[in-house]
């Protein structure tokens, strides 16, 4: 295009030298006008084409645009490049990792025994093994996969396989142990223990015992729990001591059953023919010594516990009669289980004890309240002439024509408030006659409650001589001191004597009742 303009220069401006000056002086004006008609040819053309010029310049505005979006997609693709070609790199380390691991698995295929899908689903075997109870096979699965593993110590696959199969049976024995917590009987106690000790759940045999121990207490623990829930405190008492003696024996028996000094094996073998499960690992790191300890730690804890618990049902029992009761249950209790070694008698007498004791000490709380009552309401008159009142020999003689060596002597029917309190004294002790034979080593603790009480008597005595001397009369006064003497020459001695038949059995009375300090009154 630029060639053709200038060829057309060239040729007007040859044109040009050639005219004359006439129309060289007039040619000004032809371009001038020639000028015109263009522009409005151009005007023109410019309002009838108008549409196809701003088509034209939409256009241009598009391929500009698209061009712009092309030069940043080129860009980006080339800022993209270096990563394409790391992540190429990559893909073909990735490849050739997965080929290798291909060729890996396929040599597995070739010295694997068997089919490979067999062998990958040994966990979810060992699931269904254990939810049927087929704890056998389940052991015998994880046996494989360890020897699996051991003829194949290279492949991540076998060694993925031989901690899922562990883990497995894992679980699959803690609900085993969960069993223990539960009531069952000896034969699945033995399958259940040869089962964790084949599978070396533990460490030692001594941690397999202090856990069967440990789990069979929680059984017994909860069956004492559910005893203590509803019961009344005497049923509770006598339930829980129930359920003890026949839990503890239970657990004893088993454990001995068990964990014998000799062959386990046999024991097992005898007690169900039913399982497989050969106990593996003996019992000879465990000494007999051992094993005795173990149950003898055990026995102490569950005694001390149901120590505990029975002491906390007692508060509650206020009846000497229902005491003995639980008493002579415990004793029985005792007594069976002292024949498997079990022995739990001395542990419980301090517990009835304190409790005998207290129930005592309530009763005689209740004779001196009485004691003061009627005291405050009697009005004292005499009966005998002269003033005088019987005697200890006096009454002796009585009970002797009464042939009853033990009743209450009859003089102090004499005077009422007297009889009251010694009728309060007698009813404290028939609350406890059943257990003073059994628990005579504690009479210094009844005897000092005794001669606090008569002490107490004496001083309510005192305070109310007082009154009666200044302003009663000379019969009421009289009266009022054949009182004083009938508690202290009649009512004193006769509890003294039944204290010593209770607790001494009768011999030596006045000796027994002055070695425990029982003579207060003299």
């Amino acid at each position: 295009m630029d060639d053709d303009t200038t060829t057309k220069d060239d040729q007007y401006l040859t044109d040009v030298l050639s005219y004359s000056v006439d129309r060289l002086a007039k040619e000004p004006e032809r371009l001038r006008q020639e000028l015109l008609r263009t522009e409005k040819k151009q005007k023109d053309a410019a309002i009838k084409q108008y549409r196809a010029f701003i088509a034209a310049h939409s256009a241009y505005d598009v391929v500009r645009d698209r061009v712009e979006k092309a030069r940043a997609d080129l860009s980006s693709v080339a800022d993209a490049l270096p990563e394409l070609k790391k992540s190429c790199r990559d893909f073909a380390n990735r490849a050739e990792s997965v080929a290798r691991a291909r060729a890996v698995n396929q040599q597995l295929l070739n010295r694997v025994p068997g089919d490979i899908s067999d062998i990958l689903e040994i966990p979810q075997t060992q699931e269904q093994c254990g939810r049927n109870g087929a704890y056998d096979e389940a052991l015998d699965l994880e046996l494989y996969a360890e020897r699996l593993r051991a003829s194949l110590p290279d492949v991540p696959v076998i060694d993925d396989l031989r901690e899922s199969a562990r883990m497995t049976n894992k679980k699959m024995l803690k609900k085993l142990l969960v069993r223990l917590q539960e009531p069952i009987q000896l034969p699945e106690c033995l399958r259940i223990v040869g089962h964790v000790r084949r599978s070396r759940y533990f460490e030692s045999e001594t941690a397999l015992r202090r856990a069967f121990l440990a789990r069979r207490e929680v059984f017994v623990r909860n069956a004492c729990e559910e005893v203590r829930r509803w019961l009344a405190p005497y049923d509770r008492a006598k339930k829980l001591t129930d359920v003890h003696r026949v839990h503890v024996f239970d657990v004893v028996t088993q454990y001995r059953a068990i964990f014998s000094d000799g062959d386990s094996s046999s024991a097992t073998e005898g007690a169900s023919s039913a399982t497989t499960t050969t106990t593996s690992n003996s019992n000879s790191d465990v000494t007999a010594d051992e094993s005795a300890i173990l149950l003898s730690a055990w026995s102490s804890q569950r005694a001390e516990s149901y120590k505990n618990a029975l002491d906390e049902s007692l508060q509650r029992v206020d009846e000497g009669g229902a005491l003995a009761s639980v008493f002579e249950h415990c004793e029985y209790c005792g007594n069976s289980l002292a024949r498997v070694g079990v022995e739990t008698r001395p542990l419980l007498r301090e517990v009835f004890e304190k409790h005998a004791l207290r129930i005592f000490e309530d009763a005689l709380v209740a004779a001196s309240e009485a004691f003061e009552k009627s005291l405050s309401t009697h009005r004292w008159t005499t009966y005998l002439a002269g003033g005088e009142t019987t005697t200890e020999n006096d009454d002796g003689n009585n009970n002797k024509d009464a042939n009853s060596e033990y009743s209450p002597p009859q003089s102090l029917l004499e005077h009422a408030p007297v009889a009251a309190f010694v009728n309060g004294i007698v009813a404290a002790f028939n609350e406890v006659r059943l257990l003073t034979p059994k628990l005579r080593r504690c009479k210094k603790p009844f005897a000092k409650s005794l001669r606090k009480t008569f002490e107490s008597g004496q001083k309510s005595l005192k305070n109310r001589e007082k009154n009666e001397l200044t302003s009663s009369t000379e019969k009421k006064k009289e009266a009022f001191k054949d009182a004083v003497r009938a508690y202290e020459k009649v009512a004193a001695p006769y509890a003294s004597k039944c204290f010593a038949r209770l607790f001494f059995g009768g011999f030596e009375s006045a000796k027994a009742a002055e070695d425990v300090g029982l003579v207060v009154l003299l």
